[in-house]
């Protein structure tokens, strides 16, 4: 026994409109819900071992006087960019586009931000890089991009499945 079945090409380009409208529709949450995963990667970044830096950081400076106090006022000699939570707070996410959706931080909101994320010699404070990307390219840490990805997905079936 053979079936065969035919769908006219006007019907299948109709279903390909629909398709993509659904998709169009759902960019803004996708984007927003990537761009959430982005941010809390960068604040997991602030803590003791960080969930995705880009390189290792340098443990605390015990060569001077000053360092070694501060080892001994902290009680550890890792670094953490999370003291006071300052600049976790800092830490900006921007949904208002429809093009793209953004994470920042700038040193108006925690004038240490910049610093920290690509050192500043003048004050022996070495970079440790919180967002996570390659700070030589630019790019994107492959963790991060997959958990990224990852999202993106699930909420885009999330998102067709309750819009059909």
């Amino acid at each position: 026994m053979i079936i065969e079945a035919y769908i006219d090409e006007s019907e299948l380009a109709r279903c390909e409109i629909e398709i993509a409208e659904q998709i169009r529709a759902a960019v803004p949450v996708v984007q927003a819900a990537m761009a959430e995963m982005y941010r809390d990667i960068v604040i997991g970044n602030l803590g003791p071992s960080g969930v995705d830096r880009p390189i290792t950081w340098e443990p605390l400076s015990n060569r001077s006087a000053v360092g070694r106090a501060y080892i001994k006022q902290v009680g550890r000699s890792y670094a953490t960019l999370y003291e006071t939570g300052k600049l976790a707070s800092a830490i900006r996410m921007d949904n208002s586009s429809v093009e793209q959706s953004t994470v920042s931080v700038s040193d108006e909101d925690c004038e240490y931000s910049v610093k920290h994320q690509y050192g500043f010699p003048p004050q022996n404070l070495p970079a440790r890089p919180y967002f996570p990307f390659d700070p030589q390219t630019g790019e994107t840490t492959p963790y991060t991009l997959d958990a990224m990805r990852q999202v993106a997905e699930e909420t885009l079936a999330k998102e067709l499945e309750a819009n059909p």
